[in-house]
């Protein structure tokens, strides 16, 4: 798998127009990766759910380089209600509307710069690697949404044996509030998901996330998210997972200032 790995790395920045400073943020974290690994048992945070014994067991090589993804979608999958909706098409962002709302208070900032920052976690490592497009969300202060965001993940029924990494951040700045609902679609083939996100609520602000993974797929999914509260701002998550064969989160919730609180369902 490893040399699968190399050679899709290459592939990969051979396909992309990156300056150089992102492709050294690039390369320093797939070496990272590629020298520890997926993680083991032998990691305290996963001596529950070994992940490269599950990721061995179930795949021959993932292919990380996705180059066809769908030009559309069966929207009536989720547009049975009024919504916002970020749509994701095999990994890759292909559809951003904020119809319901004031679009002045609402900045999207698509193919972003990463972060020169080597984290110790290898599975953000090969998400910082692989993803395509880093895009981020901010929401001026005082806005408050009328109509949910759904973060749609659409799989095609060709996609099999893929891994995915996708990374959509989103700021709230004071006094705004905000509802987030994660769904994804039926999808019967093995393929692995590593979703990356970093979320800012800011003072007074309210966000509510729901993470619903209820439609049954073959597909291993690994999610992380730093989520940072500042002063009298709140949080509300909650987890619904059924649907996956395998799942985890990482959720690491900072609370920057006083009155910050959380509540975490699952």
């Amino acid at each position: 798998m490893e040399n699968n790995l190399k050679l899709n790395f290459e592939d990969y920045l051979n396909e992309k127009n990156l300056t150089n400073s992102q492709k050294e943020i690039k390369e320093s974290n797939f070496d990272n990766f590629i020298k520890n690994g997926f993680p083991n048992k032998r990691i305290e945070d996963w001596k529950f759910s070994d992940l490269k014994q599950i990721i061995s067991t179930n795949f021959d090589n993932i292919n990380f380089l996705n180059r066809e993804i769908a030009s559309s979608i069966d929207e009536s999958l989720i547009d049975d209600l009024e919504h916002n909706k970020i749509v994701f098409i095999n990994g890759v962002i292909s559809k951003i509307d904020f119809s319901y709302e004031n679009e002045d208070k609402i900045i999207v900032e698509q193919n972003s710069n990463l972060e020169k920052e080597l984290s110790d976690n290898v599975m953000l490592n090969l998400n910082t690697a692989f993803v395509s497009n880093y895009t981020k969300i901010l929401v001026k202060s005082g806005y408050q949404f009328q109509k949910p965001l759904f973060l749609f993940n659409y799989l095609t029924k060709d996609l099999n044996n893929a891994g995915l990494n996708s990374r959509l951040d989103i700021n709230l700045e004071d006094d705004v509030a905000l509802n987030v609902v994660n769904l994804s679609n039926e999808n019967l083939n093995n393929n692995f998901l590593n979703y990356r996100q970093k979320i800012n609520i800011g003072k007074n602000s309210i966000l509510k996330n729901y993470s619903l993974d209820t439609n049954e797929n073959s597909n291993f999914r690994y999610s992380y998210k730093d989520i940072y509260l500042e002063k009298n701002s709140h949080l509300e998550y909650f987890i619904l997972s059924k649907g996956s064969k395998f799942s985890k989160h990482d959720i690491n919730c900072f609370l920057n200032n006083e009155y910050g609180s959380i509540v975490l369902m699952v």
